[in-house]
């Protein structure tokens, strides 16, 4: 229990904390680790704590939100492939970037959209050579 309410206590000192930063901006006052200690009435060191672990859960939440987005558009990518295969139209990286709605180097930062298109684009390159040997 007694670890709960240390939790809880360290949530709300963040919250306020967020609070303080953004009331110190708005004054034109220097936002500084010090500064909101003092206004919260807590000592620097435990300000620096507290802020370490907000970046950390801050960092861990982008994160798993940056997995979802990436999940999301592997998705998007592969609908796009099978309508493209659907409506018997060539599947090349241009025509899925144009389907999916974002351009090519935006889809590739995602590691595994990036996987999806380096295969789509071996398949066109096998294709092409496939084409061109004469039978």
């Amino acid at each position: 229990m007694r670890v709960r309410q240390k939790q809880q206590k360290e949530e709300e000192l963040a919250e306020q904390a967020q609070e303080v930063m953004q009331q110190l901006s708005a004054q034109g006052r220097p936002v500084t680790q010090k500064a909101v200690a003092e206004s919260l009435g807590i000592s620097s060191k435990r300000m620096k704590d507290i802020m370490k672990r907000f970046a950390s859960d801050r960092k861990r939440d982008l994160e798993r939100k940056r997995q979802q987005r990436e999940d999301l558009l592997v998705k998007r990518v592969q609908v796009a492939i099978q309508e493209l295969n659907r409506q018997g139209k060539k599947v090349t990286l241009t025509a899925i970037s144009q389907v999916v709605g974002l351009s090519l180097t935006t889809l590739q930062r995602y590691a595994k959209v990036h996987q999806i298109l380096l295969a789509v684009k071996e398949r066109n390159h096998l294709s092409k050579e496939t084409q061109s040997i004469p039978h």
